[in-house]
């Protein structure tokens, strides 16, 4: 399913493309599509070792803009990837779904507020480890599907993704406290 977006505005196009690209990976994050073995490869993602069900995956699903933003391989981009497929990966089959906000999913299972700042203010290897910690709170909390394109928006691909990547944090926050602060007395 190798393809390419379309060119757009970037400003509003962008967000609905990365929707799409979502989409994909969740279905494919199926084991009755792709097999218990290949959800255990993904879930098992290191950034020194990006195993084969990875590639294929990545390179099927996500647009050659978004792997090659500069016409070319970007190391960053693959391991960005990487740990988003991951933390999907971890929460189960299609682990996609527009109806759980992601923040909002945190802050109800009880996610510490030390950790979900830790994660909103995030970057590089630091936001690849937070990430993959609070998918794996979900899971373990018996959340098995959220809404993955506010915690991809914190990665900088695609066309104006860093400037909106303070908007997609303040988002988050808003979500998560907002249920923090209806659950307090």
């Amino acid at each position: 399913m190798n393809r390419r977006i379309e060119n757009g505005s970037p400003q509003t196009d962008t967000a609905v493309r990365l929707g799409q690209v979502i989409a994909s990976l969740s279905h494919r994050l199926d084991p009755k599509r792709s097999g218990s073995a290949a959800m255990a490869q993904l879930r098992r993602i290191s950034q020194d070792n990006l195993p084969s069900q990875f590639w294929l995956v990545y390179l099927s699903e996500v647009p050659l803009e978004w792997r090659e933003p500069n016409g070319r391989p970007d190391v960053r981009h693959d391991r960005s990837w990487a740990s988003l497929i991951r933390a999907m990966a971890e929460m189960g089959p299609r682990p996609h779904s527009l109806n759980r906000q992601f923040g909002r999913a945190l802050a109800d299972t009880g996610y510490s507020e030390d950790r979900f700042v830790r994660l909103v203010r995030a970057s590089d290897s630091t936001l690849e480890r937070e990430l993959r910690t609070a998918s794996v709170w979900l899971a373990r909390s018996g959340v098995l599907r959220v809404n993955w394109i506010q915690p991809a928006e914190l990665f900088s691909w695609g066309p104006g993704r860093k400037s909106r990547s303070s908007t997609v944090r303040h988002r988050l926050a808003r979500e998560y406290f907002s249920s923090v602060a209806r659950r307090s007395p």
